[in-house]
């Protein structure tokens, strides 16, 4: 609030000064100086003018705090004290690729653009009231922008970088998918992740979030809540699942298309799967035996006898007879076993 001093005490000030000093002119108005109010009231102007500029400046500094808190101010942040617990989904010699080297020249000579996106690692962080924008000594976890952290450490540059507010009260496991997921959303938003780092991107935030759940997410559910096709669930898993063979596999796999892709899924999981064999065939036993003039033929497939007579009809007592001889003319399937009796 502003402080005036009323018309009547400059008055007052004027009379005191002539009658003190009657040499010298009395003040104009509006000239009067802290040192001419009398009753002490300099010094109570001083002190009021010095409160209201220090509450301004807290309250300054307290908008400051929560703007940083907010990710709506930068922090300028040694490359060092920015810790990258899940690692990148890009390919493992992106150092090595021409968009890096890319990047590097447009930040080594015009700066950085972006800003990356970081967590304070410890999640109970509060910026310095007394200087909010220093954040020495402080750690973070990178959210995205890896190769920009990169890029400026290796310029010797410091890194610009805002915080993302965690989700409060989280586990461990929720802050793991929480980070996952902003990770990709970030690379999805500006589309240069191949189809085999993205399929990994979706399979890593499926088994994370499935860690936080009591029962793993369907497709659909999962699906919805990151925004994707429910259809590339299951070969993101498959994708996340045979990592390592797909890349032992091919020598460029972040070249392959989609299409690709599955196929190389197909085959490897065809390989892990030996054909069922089929039931073996049982072997049929035949005989052939006379009685009373005629024919029989039998045949024996598993428990199934079979008996064709030549001509003529047969009754019950010849066809006990015609058994009976039937298993005599069997040939002999009984085994004997090392150390034991002959069975059947």
């Amino acid at each position: 609030m502003k402080r005036v001093i009323s018309r009547s005490v400059l008055e007052q000030m004027k009379a005191k000064r002539a009658e003190a000093e009657p040499g010298e002119p009395a003040p104009e108005e509006g000239q009067g100086t802290r040192e001419s109010i009398p009753g002490g009231f300099g010094g109570a102007w001083k002190a009021g003018a010095m409160a209201q500029v220090e509450g301004d400046l807290a309250e300054m500094r307290d908008g400051i705090v929560a703007a940083v808190l907010s990710g709506k101010r930068e922090l300028s942040l040694d490359p060092a004290q920015i810790d990258d617990p899940l690692g990148s989904d890009r390919r493992p010699d992106w150092h090595d690729t021409e968009a890096f080297t890319s990047l590097m020249d447009s930040i080594g000579a015009n700066g950085q653009d972006v800003p990356v996106q970081v967590w304070p690692a410890d999640p109970a962080w509060q910026p310095d009231p007394r200087d909010p924008l220093n954040a020495t000594g402080a750690r973070f976890h990178l959210l995205s922008g890896r190769r920009r952290r990169a890029a400026c450490a290796a310029l010797g540059l410091p890194v610009r970088a805002v915080i993302m507010p965690p989700p409060e009260g989280a586990s461990a496991a929720e802050n793991r998918f929480a980070m996952l997921f902003h990770r990709f959303r970030e690379n999805e938003a500006r589309e240069d992740l191949s189809p085999f780092e993205r399929l990994l991107s979706i399979g890593e935030i499926y088994e994370a979030l499935a860690e936080t759940e009591k029962t793993p997410p369907t497709a659909v559910a999962f699906a919805a809540r990151i925004g994707v096709h429910e259809s590339i669930v299951s070969r993101a898993r498959a994708v996340l699942r045979h990592r390592d063979a797909i890349l032992n596999a091919f020598k460029t796999p972040y070249d392959l298309s989609f299409r690709a892709l599955q196929d190389a899924l197909a085959e490897i999981e065809g390989k892990g799967k030996k054909p069922a064999k089929k039931p073996a065939r049982a072997k049929s036993l035949k005989a052939e035996i006379s009685q009373g003039g005629r024919t029989l033929k039998a045949t024996m497939t598993d428990k199934t006898v079979t008996i064709r007579l030549s001509h003529g009809d047969a009754d019950a007592d010849d066809l006990q007879k015609a058994l009976a001889k039937f298993a005599a003319a069997l040939p002999n399937r009984n085994t004997k076993k090392k150390g034991g009796p002959i069975v059947d």
